[in-house]
């Protein structure tokens, strides 16, 4: 899952402006969606 990256980096990158509602998105998600997300951002960096 999205463990190393900051819920506030997410939450930047989201746009939102409370970390509320980025953790409202996060638990939303199926855990599969946040694997791919991950592994997507570790191949940019």
């Amino acid at each position: 899952m999205l463990n190393d990256v900051p819920l506030q980096a997410i939450s930047a990158m989201l746009g939102h402006s409370k970390l509320n509602t980025t953790q409202i998105y996060l638990k939303s998600l199926p855990t599969n969606v946040l694997d791919k997300y991950n592994e997507k951002l570790i191949s940019v960096i």
